[in-house]
Formats: structure tokens, C-alpha cells, sequence
């Protein structure tokens, strides 16, 4: 995934949270909700950005081989 997609997603996802915590002020964790995303989208943006979008996974079934040494 390029930083591009997760730009959208993390653009929705903060989206979301503000629309659920403005759509619901009667709610005591509103605000704390709020705070919690922003941050976290400011984090986003300044850290977290270039380092998303790569993984290597390395997948085994059934337990490793037993190791031999050569004679």
C-alpha cells in the first residue's frame, strides 16, 4: 500500500471519529475522543507516514526442520 492509500484511510478514519464525537456531545468521552485523534493524525503525518505500507512476512506450516550438522 502506498503512503497515498493510507493517507485516505487515516484521513477517513479521522473523519469518522470527529463526525461520531461532534454528532454525539452528550457524550463525556467526546472530547477525549477529539484529542486522541488529532494527536494521533499529527503523529501520523510527521512520523508515521513514510514508515507504513511495507512488511515481510515469513509463513512456515508445520513445525521447523531439525537441524544436521555434516559429517
Amino acid at each position: 500500500m502506498c503512503a497515498l492509500h493510507w493517507d485516505t484511510y487515516e484521513a477517513m478514519y479521522l473523519a469518522g471519529v470527529e463526525r461520531h464525537a461532534l454528532a454525539h456531545p452528550e457524550d463525556p468521552e467526546a472530547p477525549a475522543m477529539l484529542e486522541r485523534i488529532r494527536a494521533w493524525n499529527q503523529t501520523y503525518h510527521r512520523y508515521g507516514r513514510h514508515e507504513l505500507g511495507f512488511g515481510v512476512y515469513l509463513m512456515r506450516k508445520g513445525p521447523l526442520p531439525s537441524r544436521r550438522s555434516n559429517p
